[in-house]
């Protein structure tokens, strides 16, 4: 039988566990990753679209009617990678294109009836998927998670504004993280 290594001690500095299956960001792409295989496992067969069509899906179904800018801004995507969904989206019938009426050089987004009707069912169950994920915590612990997160986005939000503000965290805290310290 082979021999069990030791568990490796997790690195802390004033109580943030620097080792890589603790940081904040991984835990929470874990978490966030279940989530949507969980969902993706009903909409790709039921509605045979891939996962950043149903990002763009939503958003537009949020934020009609929206630009390719804003549901850029709201999915994390890149912008060839929005042009290409809501092309596909479109061919399916489920996003309506058209020219803005004040600016010809943008497109205004909306959702097809057809779009409406399946972001309306993924909705259902995604929302059902919160309630029964959310629903592990206490009242008491969910206000302080929905406060938590919304500290930590905020955070996230004024830290990474520079595209290089990874320099000068690392500048400021160096000392701390490197090999000889702590």
């Amino acid at each position: 039988m082979p021999k069990k290594r030791p568990r490796r001690k997790t690195r802390e500095i004033r109580g943030i566990r620097l080792d890589q299956e603790q940081w904040v960001a991984y835990r929470l792409s874990i978490l966030s990753g279940y989530n949507a295989r969980g969902l993706a496992a009903m909409y790709t067969k039921r509605f045979r679209i891939t996962v950043a069509q149903w990002r763009v899906l939503t958003v537009i179904g949020r934020h009609a009617p929206a630009s390719a800018t804003t549901v850029a801004n709201h999915t994390s995507l890149e912008p060839d990678k929005v042009t290409r969904a809501v092309d596909s989206l479109v061919r399916l019938g489920m996003v309506n294109r058209r020219s803005d009426q004040r600016d010809r050089r943008f497109v205004v987004l909306t959702l097809s009836t057809n779009g409406k009707r399946v972001n309306r069912e993924i909705e259902m169950v995604r929302n059902a998927m919160e309630l029964e994920f959310v629903g592990a915590l206490t009242l008491e612990e969910t206000r302080t998670l929905y406060r938590l997160l919304d500290k930590l986005q905020a955070r996230a939000a004024q830290m990474f504004k520079n595209p290089d503000a990874w320099r000068e965290i690392l500048a400021k805290h160096r000392h701390e993280i490197s090999p000889t310290s702590g």
